[in-house]
């Protein structure tokens, strides 16, 4: 699925979804707005970004934060196809080093919609707001508790 795709997607989900269980879409579409350029979303895969486990990615730091799952997948010695599931904190390992096996590839991303009270945003310093390389990225979720102003940052 290309950038571009999985943005017209998010938007669509966006508009007719209750706009509490939207906030990681809103946040990972802002962010694709400052996404390298329109030629660039239109061929780029969100399964390769998030694969190359960039310490300067765009979005890596949204899926932490929201929760998201990968489903990775390979064949096995019988030719039967074999997944399992891997929250995204536990996918990055290290410096442009993810959880994948050898033959393994991303086969599903699981984004859950966000709870009442609960907000996702995201954040990225550049030397120039669009179209360039990230300073720092971050990814960052709150949950209020129901009719107050009290918070807590969910781990």
């Amino acid at each position: 699925v290309t950038l571009t795709r999985m943005k017209d997607v998010f938007s669509s989900l966006i508009a007719t979804r209750p706009a509490h269980s939207t906030s990681t879409l809103r946040a990972v579409n802002r962010q694709l707005k400052w996404f390298a350029g329109t030629q660039i979303r239109n061929v780029s895969a969100i399964a390769g970004n998030i694969c190359t486990g960039s310490p300067i990615s765009d979005l890596n730091p949204i899926w932490i934060a929201s929760d998201t799952v990968f489903t990775v997948a390979k064949k096995d010695e019988s030719g039967i196809i074999v997944t399992r599931k891997v929250p995204a904190k536990n996918f990055f390992l290290h410096y442009r080093k993810v959880d994948l096996q050898p033959n393994e590839i991303l086969l599903s991303i699981a984004i859950p919609f966000t709870k009442p009270g609960e907000y996702v945003r995201e954040f990225k310093q550049a030397h120039r707001r669009e179209d360039d390389i990230a300073i720092v990225n971050a990814g960052m979720r709150v949950r209020f508790a129901p009719d107050t102003n009290t918070g807590e940052w969910v781990p």
